[in-house]
């Protein structure tokens, strides 16, 4: 990413989807995606849930629910 834009892929991780977040930073891994996948994931994602994704090198930001 250059220093000119700053974008990202986000999504959210709530209840079961952990596979399915995983499977998405790899494929976007894979294709080589211009940004990053920022995982937004509720107070209540367990802290291996959160080091697992940032393992797969997305980066996890915790947000309230609403």
């Amino acid at each position: 990413m250059t220093a000119k834009a700053a974008a990202a892929y986000v999504t959210l991780l709530a209840g079961a989807s952990l596979e399915a977040v995983v499977q998405l930073a790899e494929d976007l891994r894979k294709v080589g995606a211009a940004y990053p996948l920022v995982v937004a994931v509720l107070p209540d994602v367990p802290e291996s849930h959160r080091e697992i994704l940032v393992s797969h090198g997305c980066i996890v930001r915790e947000v309230a629910p609403v």
